[in-house]
Formats: C-alpha cells, sequence, structure tokens
C-alpha cells in the first residue's frame, strides 16, 4: 500500500528505533558485564563495596544505562505515534491499532494528544 509523508515519517521512526535496540542491547551487555565484575570483586572480600563500585565504574555503567533506556522509549513512543498516524490515514481506528500492537486504546490516544501538542 502506498504511503505519503506519514508512511515516509514512520519508517524513519522505526530505523532510529531499531538503532535504539542495537544501543540498548550493548548497554545492556556492559552493565552485565560490569555487575559480573562487581560481583567477583565482592566474592573476593579484597577490596570494600565502594572501593569496588568505583574500581568496575558502576555508575558510568549506570549512567549508560539508563541513557539508552530513555533513548529507546523515546523511540518506541515516536513509533507508536506514527503507526497511528499512518493508521488513521489508512482508515482503521486507534482501537484496531491498539489490539494489533497489544496496547489500550487509551494508551494510543494520549501519545496522540501529547505528540500533536509537542508539534504546536
Amino acid at each position: 500500500m502506498a504511503r505519503g509523508g506519514s508512511g515516509k515519517r514512520l519508517e524513519r521512526k522505526m530505523e532510529l528505533l531499531i538503532k535504539r535496540t542495537d544501543e540498548l542491547r550493548v548497554a545492556l551487555e556492559q552493565f552485565g558485564e560490569t555487575t559480573q565484575r562487581g560481583l567477583a570483586l565482592i566474592r573476593s572480600g579484597d577490596v570494600s563495596l565502594v572501593e569496588g563500585l568505583a574500581t568496575t565504574r558502576a555508575g558510568t555503567a549506570r549512567e549508560r544505562l539508563n541513557k539508552a533506556l530513555d533513548q529507546m522509549e523515546t523511540a518506541r513512543r515516536e513509533v507508536r505515534v506514527a503507526m497511528s498516524d499512518v493508521a488513521v490515514e489508512e482508515g482503521a481506528s486507534l482501537s484496531e491499532l491498539a489490539r494489533a500492537l497489544g496496547v489500550s486504546r487509551q494508551l494510543l490516544s494520549r501519545l496522540a494528544i501529547s505528540s500533536r501538542a509537542e508539534q504546536t
């Protein structure tokens, strides 16, 4: 089915979502590795908890993970908003889209309203 500007916007948002998913995967792997190193230090008993956290740079790993989670959630939200625009253009209702996505119609409606408010 041919799609106009909303369809292209959806494609861009989905490409960004894929990128954010990859970034989150990397951040999760790094966080897991940091946590494993921290666990090994705790088990060894050679350093205090604070020294272990500093040695593993746990704070930096947490910050990277939080940033990746936030970016992923923002991208996911933007995809849902773009999907709602395309679905409406195609004649579908938000209820139909919500069922297809496994979310509530109210959620899609709130996302669409807040997105439109941000755009003005």
